[in-house]
């Protein structure tokens, strides 16, 4: 009996030991922390490229001294596609502010045709505008919920627009006369961003811009009429286009 006790004795002191041991060598073991997710940031700079529509309003007028003024109104609708470039800064923690600059090729034009007697003299007028291609210089201001961004935006227009007049008198006499230059004006609008990985984002975007107005003379002569004539075109307009950027830095 004594025997068997001694052994019982030996056998539950050398468990706990064993227990023991144990736990403290899985208290001397380091416990793996759980893996920091860093937020998403806005912050950065980026390359990309858009594509879209543009709805052109083109406003022309011929000014005849003396004898008539010719309006129209209309607008007309093409491709636009080009490559942007910009920064951004995320603060207070979820504003972003940034600058954004972009290029686009244009394909929009507005052409009119029309017949009448001016002074007595048969008179054929063709006028047309066109406007060849669009960059925008703008600020972005916005909030960003994660990953995405919704923000307004606005700055410089800058496009270069050419306008040109030519009539045909009496089926001989012609008069002509063109502008074509670099005009300066401003663009507003607001857009929506959506960031797929920390370096791809996706956006789709509104811009009103306004080219305003330029005038210039048509000369001609032998007929009747004025040897110098008035013409003006003022362009405005509404872009729809979608786009894609790549952050090459924070």
């Amino acid at each position: 009996m004594r025997h068997k006790l001694l052994a019982s004795t030996a056998l539950t002191t050398g468990t706990a030991f064993v227990a023991g041991a144990a736990l403290g060598a899985d208290l001397r073991m380091p416990v793996k922390a759980p893996p920091v997710v860093q937020p998403f940031s806005w912050n950065g700079c980026y390359v990309g490229a858009n594509a879209g529509v543009v709805s052109g309003h083109v406003r022309q007028e011929i000014i005849i001294p003396g004898i008539a003024v010719s309006s129209s109104s209309e607008t007309g609708t093409g491709f636009i596609g080009g490559g942007q470039i910009g920064c951004n800064w995320q603060y207070a923690p979820n504003w972003v502010a940034g600058i954004e600059g972009d290029i686009n090729y244009v394909d929009v034009s507005r052409s009119r045709r029309f017949s009448s007697v001016f002074a007595g003299e048969d008179t054929v007028v063709s006028q047309a505008t066109r406007l060849h291609w669009l960059g925008t210089v703008r600020g972005r201001l916005g909030y960003g919920w994660d990953r995405a961004f919704l923000y307004a935006t606005g700055g410089l227009a800058i496009g270069n627009v050419r306008s040109s007049v030519s009539a045909v008198v009496n089926g001989s006499s012609n008069f002509f006369g063109s502008d074509s230059d670099t005009r300066v004006g401003w663009t507003l609008g607001a857009g929506y961003e959506y960031a797929f990985s920390r370096t791809v984002s996706g956006k789709v975007e509104y811009l009103h811009f306004d080219l305003g107005n330029s005038s210039y003379s048509v000369l001609g002569g032998g007929t009747r009429l004025p040897p110098t004539w008035g013409a003006s075109a003022k362009l405005s307009g509404d872009i729809v286009r979608v786009g894609v950027n790549f952050k090459f830095s924070e």
